[in-house]
């Protein structure tokens, strides 16, 4: 009797594990868990500010590392030195071109804790292999609350004009884009709403100027600049 109780035992096992049903969830090697918070209090309270800044002109990025953005050469002799160099270091946050998310320029927030010797060092390291690839860092002194127009002045030589109003550099602006201040943006041809213009930072028509939509990305209007 037992032994066809046991058996029965057996064939309903098989049957539910056939159907997914009392099956074991597959164990990691090591205890895995979320993390409590993956941005501190106070670089939360920057990235709120960031996002009105930036709006839909750059993508945000939080805590990337720094191999996740810089490469060496691989035929480079010390390949492996150059790697771990970098290896275990990142920023706080780092801002991408919407279409190409290449990097447009990185942001770091000061707290106290840049104040140590370590610190400091660390923050060397990492400024000369950010203007060894050429990439800006801007360095960001943490504070209690953020204004996100004084964060959208301080990123304004990185980041595309709003709205067809030129970012504070009208010597190169005005060069590349003639006549864009009394003309005015035109409207989009797909869906009727205020351009706004973006110079291209790379690729082949790096330097040349173009309106998207003011509701990119959910409309992909374009027009070209004529000179």
């Amino acid at each position: 009797m037992a032994k066809a109780r046991k058996q029965n035992s057996g064939c309903l096992t098989i049957f539910l594990n056939l159907l997914g049903i009392g099956r074991s969830k597959p164990r990691s090697e090591h205890p895995y868990r979320l993390r409590d918070h993956f941005l501190t209090d106070n670089e939360l309270e920057f990235y709120n500010a960031l996002k009105l800044a930036v709006g839909e002109r750059a993508v945000i990025q939080a805590q990337i590392g720094l191999w996740a953005i810089f490469d060496v050469p691989k035929k480079y002799e010390a390949f492996a030195t150059a790697r771990n160099h970098i290896d275990r270091k990142s920023v706080d946050f780092l801002l991408c071109d919407p279409d190409s998310m290449l990097p447009i320029v990185a942001i770091e927030l000061d707290d106290r804790s840049h104040e140590r010797k370590d610190r400091q060092e660390r923050d060397a390291v990492v400024d000369a292999v950010f203007q060894e690839a050429g990439l800006p860092l801007e360095h960001v002194r943490a504070q209690r609350e953020y204004d996100s127009d004084q964060v959208a002045d301080r990123l304004a030589p990185y980041l595309p004009s709003v709205q067809g109003k030129v970012n504070p550099q009208p010597s190169v602006m005005q060069k590349t884009v003639p006549n864009v201040i009394s003309d005015g943006p035109p409207s989009c041809p797909k869906c009727g709403s205020t351009m706004t213009i973006r110079v291209a930072t790379t690729g082949q028509n790096k330097g040349k100027a173009y309106y998207v939509c003011s509701k990119r990305p959910a409309c992909k209007g374009y027009v070209p600049v004529e000179k």
